[in-house]
């Protein structure tokens, strides 16, 4: 924690740094309860959570000794409307990987040997260990809980297509996912209506392809659904 608070808490961050030395509800609820109560930018840390939370409000062990943080910032509509800018759904999914590449790198520098899970958990072995949650609100709160910096949506396009490029490179060569026999959950997550297939690709724009096991011709484009990988090579 103390090498955490060395390097984001007298940065960009350090009038917008908190830190709790003592257990929160959510990193993610007080950060986005200090955004509605007016501040442009902050950085959440927190020694553990109690009611941490993951994808679709399923509970997020946070027992004492892990990581638990959340970055939020207020951004408005008119920054995507200038030239040259990404759109607003663009930015999130660059968000999105480049937090994923940040936590499987950071993670393997420690001997582990860590792969990214479609789209943006980070798992070794079979059992997660990270999860980056990103959200969007009414007041265009960006919510992170795994966060390194990423480019900024307004670079040139010759500089912002070449980091791109190279993100999505490294994602791909994290990537544990292609490949596998998988279950697809849709947003519903209706169990009913999950299905098998194997996962084929992925997207430029960091969307998975599957392949249906029942139907070898049926390809679908996967952007916001849950998979579950049956069996790891």
């Amino acid at each position: 924690m103390s090498e955490f608070q060395r390097l984001y808490g007298n940065g960009a961050f350090k009038d917008c740094f908190h830190y709790f030395d003592h257990g929160i509800d959510s990193t993610q609820d007080t950060s986005s309860d200090l955004i509605k109560y007016g501040s442009q930018k902050v950085l959440v840390l927190a020694e553990y959570q109690t009611r941490g939370r993951g994808t679709n409000d399923r509970t997020w062990s946070s027992k004492l000794g892990g990581l638990y943080f959340s970055l939020a910032f207020r951004i408005g509509t008119s920054e995507f409307q200038k030239d040259g800018c990404l759109p607003l759904q663009q930015w999130l999914s660059t968000l999105r990987i480049s937090a994923s590449v940040a936590a499987c790198q950071a993670i393997r520098k420690f001997g582990c040997d860590a792969i990214i899970k479609w789209p943006n958990d980070t798992a070794i072995s079979i059992k997660q260990v990270s999860n980056k949650y990103i959200q969007r609100e009414e007041v265009l709160a960006q919510f992170c809980q795994i966060f390194e910096n990423t480019i900024d949506h307004c670079f040139s396009n010759s500089i912002r297509n070449e980091t791109l490029n190279s993100i999505m490179q490294t994602y791909r060569q994290l990537d544990g996912t292609c490949g596998q026999r998988i279950i697809v959950y849709p947003k519903s997550m209706k169990i009913k209506e999950s299905y098998e297939a194997i996962a084929v690709r992925i997207t430029d724009e960091g969307t998975l392809i599957v392949q249906k096991v029942d139907d070898e011709n049926c390809e679908v484009e996967l952007n916001g659904e849950e998979v579950s990988i049956r069996k790891l090579a």
